[in-house]
């Protein structure tokens, strides 16, 4: 561990051994740092934070500090932030309020440019870009891949999920947000299944058989999305190693599996009753 001799490090924090702490940084007693972080000279890292590997804090960032809401009474909320992320200088990323989950979550390979503002309650997800001066008000939920050049505009909630700023795309994601940048992965994987099941033939049957792939992959990935942002990645990761889900997930890939397989060996005549037929004794 190479802490500089004029950093302040509450012995209470639990600190991996070969994490870097520079010169005049702060690290309170309720942190928790991953193997690979670097904490950069003059920044202070606070309250229930807890990052995961491999992260970069730049001199003079503030992480895990009080929420600034009046309704903040102290408590144990939390600040968690995933594994890869660079957060340059003057960055806040404040932790979450009882009104809410209680948790401000940042996901993995994010990329937060000078003077950021991430807002308690915030859920940030993965290989997210904000350049210089961006400002996530309170509870404010982006997906994944999203870009913003500029910071959202007062009062305009659909700004959250526009990855170009306050112009067209801002009115389109008022009406896709937050669903907006798995919409776009989702259909590029369902015509990869479709053109994968025609590859097989190109009768109806085979067609829905691509399809019923093709859905299977999108509710997993929605259902996934949706679990990250609840739960944070490492509670999520937990509860797929429990054998009971585990089991449930072998039973319900293999009866997902078999139904698409009556697509694929049943004639195109037969397919409407064998499929019901199936359904019916499932």
């Amino acid at each position: 561990m190479k802490i500089h001799a004029t950093a302040i490090v509450d012995t209470r924090a639990r600190i991996a051994p070969d994490v870097e702490i520079g010169p005049y940084a702060v690290v309170g007693p309720d942190v928790e740092i991953g193997a690979g972080c670097s904490i950069g000279s003059h920044a202070v890292v606070t309250g229930h934070t807890c990052l995961g590997q491999r992260n970069r804090i730049f001199p003079f960032a503030a992480i895990g500090g009080a929420p600034q809401d009046k309704k903040y009474r102290g408590e144990p909320t939390r600040l968690e932030i995933g594994e890869g992320n660079t957060i340059r200088e003057y960055c806040t990323f404040n932790c979450g309020t009882a009104q809410d989950v209680g948790v401000t979550r940042v996901g993995d390979d994010n990329w937060f440019m000078a003077y950021v503002h991430v807002a308690h309650d915030c859920q940030v997800g993965s290989h997210t870009v904000f350049a210089n001066a961006t400002q996530l008000a309170g509870h404010v939920h982006v997906g994944d891949y999203v870009y913003r050049e500029r910071a959202c505009p007062e009062g305009n909630a659909g700004c959250r999920e526009s990855p170009f700023g306050d112009r067209l795309d801002t009115w389109v994601a008022d009406f896709f947000a937050p669903a907006r940048p798995l919409l776009a992965a989702n259909g590029a994987l369902l015509v990869t299944m479709l053109v994968s099941g025609l590859w097989h033939g190109t009768t109806l049957a085979f067609l829905l058989f691509g399809l019923a792939h093709g859905l299977y992959q999108v509710v997993y990935r929605s259902w996934d999305t949706f679990l990250v942002v609840r739960l944070g990645r490492k509670r999520v990761r937990a509860l797929r190693e429990r054998l009971g889900v585990r089991l449930a997930g072998m039973a319900l890939t293999f009866n997902a599996t078999a139904f698409a397989f009556v697509f694929f060996r049943v004639d195109t005549e037969r397919l409407f009753d064998v499929a019901v037929s199936w359904l019916g004794a499932a």
